[in-house]
Parts: C-alpha cells; sequence; structure tokens
C-alpha cells in the first residue's frame, strides 16, 4: 500500500496458523509525505544540504544559511536515493578524485553533534578518499574529525572508519563497508565530551 498525503494511518495484521486459530493486531503509522520538510523539522538541526540544485557551483543550507561552495565540476541534478512522490529532488556526483563541496562552519563552541546523510559510494578501496572532513588534515588538528569508506588501517584493512580528535589523542570507530554502488542511510555522533570509547557512535 503506498500513501500520498501525510496523516496517521491505521493499519492492521491478521495471521492464521495451520489448526485455522487467527490472531489481530493493528498499529498506527504516522505518514509523512515529505522527507525534506521532516529533516527540516528536527528539534537542534544546525545545517541542511540538500544537494538537489540542477545549475549552478554551490549547495544552500536551508537551515544554517552556510552555503557549500562545490569545486572541481561536481556533478548536478543526478538520481537521488528517494525515488518517486512529493520529495524526488536529485542529488550531486563526486568523482571521487577531486570534486569537493566546502562550507565555513564554527563548530568551536560545540562538544556533540550529530551527522546525518545519504550517500551511494561507488567502490571501495584501501586509500582513505574520504566522504567528510571536518577541518583540513583533520587527523592532525584538535577539533576535527572525519568520515573515511576507504580507511587503509592495518587493524581495519577493508572497513568504513570514522574519526575525531589528533594524533594519538585521536578516537576512531570502524564498521563493516556495505554494498557498494547502493544508497544507504548514516548517522553517526560524535561527542568529544564522553569517555573515549563513546565519543564516535555510527
Amino acid at each position: 500500500k503506498t500513501f500520498t498525503t501525510s496523516g496517521d494511518r491505521t493499519i492492521g495484521l491478521r495471521v492464521t496458523d495451520n489448526a485455522g486459530a487467527t490472531g489481530t493486531t493493528t498499529v498506527v503509522l504516522k505518514v509523512q509525505s515529505n522527507y525534506s520538510n521532516v529533516i527540516a523539522a528536527t528539534p537542534g538541526l544546525i545545517d541542511y544540504w540538500r544537494m538537489a540544485e540542477t545549475s549552478g557551483t554551490s549547495f544552500a543550507d536551508s537551515i544554517g544559511g552556510h552555503t557549500a561552495t562545490a569545486l572541481n565540476g561536481v556533478t548536478l541534478g543526478t538520481a537521488g536515493a528517494l525515488g518517486g512522490g512529493a520529495d524526488s529532488n536529485p542529488s550531486a556526483t563526486f568523482d571521487g578524485t577531486n570534486d569537493a563541496a566546502s562550507a565555513a562552519l564554527n563548530l568551536s563552541a560545540t562538544n556533540k553533534l550529530t551527522i546525518e546523510f545519504w550517500l551511494k559510494w561507488s567502490s571501495f578501496s584501501n586509500n582513505d578518499d574520504l566522504a567528510f572532513e571536518f577541518t583540513p588534515n583533520s587527523s592532525n588538528t584538535s577539533g576535527g574529525f572525519f568520515i573515511d569508506p576507504n580507511s587503509s588501517e592495518v587493524l581495519a584493512l577493508s572497513r568504513f572508519g570514522v574519526g575525531i580528535g589528533r594524533s594519538t589523542s585521536r578516537n576512531t570507530a570502524y564498521f563493516s563497508r556495505p554494498s557498494a554502488n547502493v544508497w544507504h542511510h548514516y548517522a553517526i555522533v560524535f561527542d568529544s565530551s564522553a569517555t573515549a570509547s563513546q565519543q564516535v557512535i555510527p
């Protein structure tokens, strides 16, 4: 069943076993017809780049006003993760070599944040090509963090790496890489005030 409008819907399920006995249950399903509007209404949200532009050289930040500048010919208007319906906005494609987007952010007064994003990584390798980085050379900069689908760390070979902090005080979490060339949704919590083992929670 596909719902095309927002609102609460009561969904029922009835199961019948081999002896003819039945059981039923119902749940209320909250239907949201526009993903972008739901995300924009998230409490505490400070920035939101939809990356749905089809022309130009920048990405609008619809919440924080920190426009991101696209570098080296990022391809705009490609197919996005959410198909059909009222929210079939396109996405941006980065070539994995030198394409990037950059926004000026000041997170100096922030010690905890969640980064949430959709990502379709075409193929993985162990070359440390990053998906995100806060501050240049983030692994050697206090307050920096990175998201590395292509971690080359010996103990984490063929793993997805996420790290915060610098040098020997850096805390990193690793998890298995998901399927390549498929859209996946990620949410990663960084908390520099937590104990080391809790500073990065994928």
